[in-house]
């Protein structure tokens, strides 16, 4: 017993020695009011500890990294809130580090104290996971449904029904549903109290499977559904201003047919498209119908913006103020004529992007001189054209354009290219000037400033000796 005594003493006293080493080498916070200190902490957080993925959920969160420095650094971390208002972990077998105990969630829980919750709670598939040892976990949880504010659930389909929530989550702004076993008709995601989140995203169920209130929805992304489903999910949220598509999949032969009717929906501002294959893309297009539609972003073919996008626009009226198309196909000659008669059909667009993803030079070239062309016709097609972004492997001889262009008051001109860039000496001094004058140009080749570049060579020969 004494034995132990003098073992349990000395461990004390190591510990107390640590401490004041690690205040010794840092002594900055110490020296801090706790408020400052306390921001300081809150600013060291990574992005992982506010958006955490299956990836980064076995690294130990920041918050404990700097709680476990010394006693004063855990004092401080423990005493600010801010540090532990996201939870993030995984459920898995118990018997792995990653599996938190109740004391430790508890915990977490009680440091977080009164402000709004982010919960990222994800199961991974490659474990065999044993649920019974996991309700008390999530009854602490739901303890706390009040202060949910985003809630993020990766987990199989019998699992969400233990997220059931004690107190009305009021709070609830931002809800991820992610599923990886198909489609289920029933409500499996059912609270106490039904949630009303504002934002919503649903990955790979179907919406009839969310027992939630979408009358204040104003933002919603879908992925891995089929296009009617994505119109069926619009129709309930009327208030809806975004909306995110990504991996749009083909139709299943078993669903009930539906009456391909144009939905309209007067309020969506913002559709975004990505990662959909092209002969997917028409049935959500040739559905829809948006009034108030001022921001667009897809990656449309030739065919698509023949027989799809152009009937949309013209269908949804003219009101787009911001395009961006990605263009990764081989039917130039036939897309660059689709795209300059796209652009007739938005005479009020502000903000236009086009990336031209193609192996060729060649091809890149007849895109974007075709573009410039176009767009420095008089009068312009696009009359009220303030900022141009064009990104491609290789930009061309488009440089006599840009003075045209600017003549018509465009306000901002960006290329981004992994090739070379070749402009002639009298049209760079031409752009040169544009920039002394106030234009905002930029010209990236692989990454570096062209024109900083540019005009660095330009000063260094003014002042070398000559020869």
């Amino acid at each position: 017993m004494q034995l132990e005594g003098m073992i349990q003493e000395l461990q004390e006293k190591r510990r107390i020695l640590r401490s004041r080493m690690n205040a010794t080498h840092d002594p900055f916070n110490f020296k801090l009011p706790p408020e400052i200190a306390s921001l300081i902490f809150s600013l060291s957080l990574q992005k992982e500890d506010y958006e955490p993925d299956k990836y980064t959920l076995s690294r130990l969160p920041t918050a404990f990294l700097l709680a476990s420095m010394c006693r004063r650094w855990r004092q401080l971390a423990r005493s600010t809130p801010e540090l532990w208002s996201t939870m993030s972990f995984t459920l898995v077998k118990p018997n792995t580090n990653t599996l938190p105990p109740l004391q430790f969630i508890s915990d977490w829980l009680r440091l977080s104290g009164s402000l709004p919750l982010t919960l990222w709670i994800i199961e991974e598939a490659c474990y065999n996971l044993h649920w019974e040892t996991c309700p008390s976990v999530v009854d602490a949880i739901n303890q706390h449904s009040g202060r949910w504010h985003k809630v993020v659930l990766h987990l199989h389909k019998q699992h969400f029904i233990h997220f059931r929530g004690i107190a009305s989550p009021s709070n609830l702004y931002d809800l991820e549903i992610i599923l990886d076993e198909g489609y289920h008709e029933t409500p499996f995601f059912s609270m106490i109290s039904r949630p009303s989140p504002v934002h919503l995203t649903i990955d790979s169920c179907l919406s009839a499977s969310i027992d939630i209130a979408w009358s204040h929805l104003t933002c919603i992304t879908l992925r891995w559904l089929p296009a009617e489903e994505c119109v069926r999910a619009l129709k309930l949220g009327p208030l809806l201003e975004s909306c995110t598509l990504s991996c749009l999949i083909g139709d299943y032969d078993s669903w009930p047919p539906q009456p391909r009717l144009i939905f309209r929906h007067v309020h969506l501002r913002k559709l975004f498209i990505s990662e959909a294959e092209g002969h997917l893309l028409p049935g959500f297009i040739d559905l829809v119908e948006f009034p108030s539609i001022e921001e667009l972003s897809c990656a449309p073919s030739y065919g698509l913006m023949k027989k799809s996008l152009i009937p949309f626009l013209q269908r949804s009226g003219n009101r787009l103020k911001r395009l961006k198309v990605l263009i990764d196909i081989l039917d130039v000659p036939n897309t660059s004529s689709a795209l300059i008669e796209l652009l007739h059909t938005v005479p009020y667009l502000q903000n236009l992007e086009c990336q031209v993803l193609m192996m060729s030079a060649k091809l890149s070239n007849m895109i974007a001189s075709d573009l410039f062309r176009a767009l420095s016709w008089a009068p312009p097609i696009l009359p009220k054209l303030q900022c141009l972004v064009i990104r491609s492997g290789d930009i061309g001889d488009i440089w006599e354009y840009i003075p045209r262009l600017f003549s018509r008051h465009l306000v901002s001109l960006k290329f981004e290219t992994r090739g070379r860039v070749d402009i002639r000496d009298d049209e760079l001094d031409k752009i040169l000037k544009l920039v002394d004058e106030g234009c905002d140009i930029h010209i990236f080749e692989d990454g570096q400033d062209y024109l900083q570049k540019a005009r660095a060579q330009q000063h260094s020969l003014a002042n070398s000796p000559s020869t």
